[in-house]
């Protein structure tokens, strides 16, 4: 046998009535009763929310050798792979940890900002700052290198900073060349620019 299951909510107004063998008589019988336990269901549209916008990637940058040559070289690679996991409370516990103990570089401080915008993405306003000063800490490391700018620009294309994003969309289009880095970071200003109009 096949199970034929009715569409019930398939208009704004369902006669469930009759799927349930109720006949016409039964329902007049019923009609302006306030004890009936006929009802007229609606069904009402739940509105779509608006898909967030899918921001260019962040980039990774590897170790500086000292690290994963130095004392610290175990939970570096810890820290990495919480980061490439997507881990970012643990990410963010052992970044933490190994600024905390003296290691520092780059690579740390932009996989710090990475993971605390990752977390600031769902509601933590502070977190997302925090975020954003560990990419800037990163960038000031690495001498300003395309890489680490255009991270900072993501951060701040996540976290409505349109100023600040312009200013660092174009130094890193000075150069006129296209660096992979500054298309990213461009993709980054364009998203933030449509989502603020």
């Amino acid at each position: 046998t096949t199970l034929v299951v009715p569409e019930l909510w398939s208009s704004s107004q369902a006669e469930i009535r009759s799927l349930y063998g109720w006949t016409s008589r039964d329902a007049a019988m019923h009609e302006g009763d306030p004890g009936s336990p006929l009802v007229v269901v609606e069904a009402v549209p739940i509105p779509e929310p608006e898909p967030a916008p899918a921001w260019p990637e962040f980039v990774v940058l590897t170790p500086e050798a000292e690290l994963l040559s130095g004392p610290h070289r175990g939970d570096v690679i810890q820290a990495f792979r919480a980061l490439t996991s997507s881990d970012w409370p643990a990410t963010i516990q052992r970044m933490s940890g190994l600024l905390e103990a003296g290691a520092d570089g780059a690579s740390l401080r932009t996989a710090l900002g990475i993971a605390l915008v990752e977390s600031g993405q769902h509601g933590g306003a502070e977190t997302m700052q925090e975020g954003l000063e560990a990419l800037k800490q990163a960038a000031k490391l690495d001498a300003g290198s395309s890489a680490t700018l255009a991270n900072l620009a993501v951060a701040l294309a996540m976290n409505g900073r349109l100023d600040a994003l312009i200013t660092v969309v174009g130094r890193l289009n000075e150069g006129g060349d296209l660096d992979p880095h500054a298309i990213r970071a461009s993709k980054a200003l364009e998203l933030a620019q449509n989502q603020a109009s």
